[in-house]
Order: structure tokens, then C-alpha cells, then sequence
């Protein structure tokens, strides 16, 4: 019986200790994602979510499996703007194909437009938080660049440009060829100088 006992004790303490078998957050942090979608409390919500997120792995992994679908449905507001913001700020790249996705709507935010904060993506929330995401969500923003629209291509391209990297900069090289838009081609251009 003591041998099982120490048996025990040496198996807990290289295990560690005992964690939420399904993967779950812990209860505070599942009340704070039901607070993130609360017009009224959204916003503190998601800055403990992020803070938590930052500290703990399995938060991070709840807001991984949870957060595509607030995304997905573009209805502004800061419930949707809080859950896009979190995704790039944690670099959830599960995320990436949904916000790539909306590239393709209409998901610019407010306030005043220029050419900088266009191409710094500042009024594209789902843009700003794919270049973000950096290197993992090429992929998904390559698949806008060569099916999306004009606009859509357009805002694949500032996103690539503002992940910056080699990857993102070989994803622009491959589609140049491809590109039938000549401004597109020639911004493409650009940014491969």
C-alpha cells in the first residue's frame, strides 16, 4: 500500500497538478466571454480576456474555439470589434480564415479615411488583426488575393504589406504574375521594391 501511495505521489508530481479535462477555461473567464458579448460590459470584458489569455493557456484555448464564431458575423458594434481585436492581439491563427473571409465584406470602421490609415490598416479591424496573426495567416490571405474582388484584393495586399515578412512578401511575388487589376499590380509592385 505505501509503494501505491508513493507511486502516486511521484505520477502527481510529474503531471502536475489535476487541470479541466474538457479543455475549458476556468469559470471566470467563461462568465468574462458571456460579458464580452454584452454591449455594456464588452470592453472590460475583453481586456481581462486578454490579460487572462496572456496568462493562461487554457483561457487562450477556450478563446481559440470560441472566438470565430463572434467573428464571423460582422455587425459592428463593439462586441464584434472587441472579439476581431482580441484575435489578432492573442495571434489566434484559427482565426485567420474567418477574418480573411472578411476581407470580402464590407468591415471598414468609421472615422476619418486617408491613404495612411488605409494602408496601415487603422480602419480595418479584420485587416489589422490578420497582419497581427503575421506569418500563419498568409495562407488565408493569399486565398483572398487570388479569389476576392478588387476591394477585397486590394485589402489582401495592405494586409501583406503590413505582416511585412519574406513569406508575406514571396506570397506577393507569386500572385503578381497573376494579377489582371493594374493598379493592383502596380501597388503589388511597390511593395516588392
Amino acid at each position: 500500500m505505501r509503494l501505491l501511495l508513493l507511486s502516486i505521489l511521484a505520477l502527481a508530481t510529474v503531471i502536475g497538478p489535476p487541470r479541466n479535462l474538457e479543455g475549458q477555461a476556468p469559470a471566470r473567464d467563461q462568465e468574462l466571454f458571456l460579458d464580452l458579448q454584452n454591449e455594456k460590459t464588452s470592453d472590460a470584458a475583453a481586456a481581462q480576456l486578454l490579460q487572462h489569455a496572456k496568462e493562461n493557456a487554457e483561457t487562450r484555448d477556450y478563446l481559440t474555439s470560441h472566438l470565430p464564431v463572434l467573428i464571423r458575423n460582422p455587425k459592428g458594434g463593439s462586441i464584434w470589434l472587441n472579439s476581431v481585436r482580441l484575435a489578432g492581439e492573442l495571434k489566434i491563427q484559427e482565426a485567420a480564415p474567418v477574418l480573411a473571409d472578411l476581407l470580402t465584406k464590407d468591415t471598414v470602421t468609421g472615422g476619418f479615411i486617408d491613404f495612411h490609415r488605409v494602408i496601415t490598416l487603422e480602419n480595418d479591424p479584420p485587416g489589422r488583426a490578420l497582419a497581427l496573426i503575421g506569418d500563419p495567416a498568409i495562407p488565408a490571405v493569399a486565398k483572398i488575393l487570388e479569389t476576392g474582388d478588387r476591394d477585397a484584393r486590394f485589402r489582401a495586399v495592405y494586409v501583406l504589406r503590413n505582416i511585412g515578412s519574406p513569406k508575406a512578401k514571396d506570397a506577393l511575388r507569386q500572385h503578381l504574375s497573376a494579377e489582371k487589376d493594374p493598379a493592383i499590380r502596380s501597388l503589388i509592385g511597390v511593395e516588392l521594391k
